[in-house]
């Protein structure tokens, strides 16, 4: 988690496995972002999703199948 966390590169894309879309920077899609949120005893790495300049999407990176940076 701490390599995804100070990974400081822009994130491009976040792919799914289990879906057939994924989010990519570009168009209405402003940025993705890592944070940690605190889970039962441990942090938990999550993806944050902003359109047009609010957030529409949190995603634990769990479900992340790829990263992709610029």
């Amino acid at each position: 988690m701490d390599k995804l966390l100070n990974d400081f590169r822009p994130i491009k894309r976040l792919i799914f496995p289990s879906e057939d879309n994924s989010y990519v920077v570009g168009g209405s899609i402003d940025k993705i972002e890592p944070y940690s949120e605190n889970g039962q005893m441990a942090a938990v790495p999550w993806f944050v999703i902003y359109k047009d300049g609010k957030v529409i999407r949190r995603v634990n990176a769990a479900h992340v199948e790829t990263v992709e940076y610029e």
